[in-house]
């Protein structure tokens, strides 16, 4: 069976998974062990299903993920994140868009302690986004600044992304920690 039709079905059977309702991380599970399966053999795919997530999960370098998304967590759930928005609102809510500018600036703030564009975009949102309505912001308005200060947590350091990028290219963190700076706040001064 030629690569493209492997690929053609994995997908086919992927859509079918999804349509069913089956989680995505059990789809992705299905279809690529199927698909080495395939291309290699059955014995290869079950022998990396027993060796591969031990292996990953045994990797000292990914170990800064669960605790990037436990500050986060943490973050979010002690209300550090409404009074963060409320800090910088009291800086910038006398300018005009004060509020959407407070929630860019917050949720630049809160990717540097989270490391996640998901987990700001979602924290922030909860906490800006009835402020900003209750204030008479449109909402289109309201939420394209919160979905633009969300995108910021993949470019602030410490950013998840930019470890996983790290450890997969064998680069220093520490040095694209470092090149994640400038375009980070670069990118919260012109979103705001």
């Amino acid at each position: 069976m030629s690569s493209e039709m492997i690929g053609a079905l994995g997908l086919g059977l992927l859509l079918v998974l999804m349509v069913l309702r089956v989680p995505v991380a059990l789809c992705m599970l299905i279809v690529g062990v199927g698909g080495f399966a395939q291309v290699i053999s059955w014995s290869a795919a079950m022998s990396m299903v027993k060796s591969v997530p031990v292996e990953v999960l045994s990797n000292y370098s990914f170990s800064a993920i669960p605790m990037f998304i436990l500050m986060g967590v943490l973050a979010a759930h002690s209300g550090m994140a409404g009074k963060l928005f409320n800090s910088v609102r009291v800086i910038c809510g006398g300018w005009k868009g004060g509020l959407a500018i407070a929630a860019v600036g917050s949720c630049g703030i809160f990717s540097a302690i989270s490391g996640s564009s998901l987990a700001t975009a979602s924290t922030m949102t909860r906490v800006a986004l009835p402020e900003m309505e209750r204030h008479g912001y449109n909402r289109g308005l309201a939420t394209g600044a919160l979905a633009a200060g969300g995108t910021l947590g993949i470019m602030i350091p410490p950013s998840i992304a930019l470890l996983i990028y790290a450890i997969l290219t064998e680069q220093s963190v520490g040095d694209m920690f470092m090149a994640g700076l400038i375009p980070g706040l670069m990118g919260i001064l012109f979103y705001a």
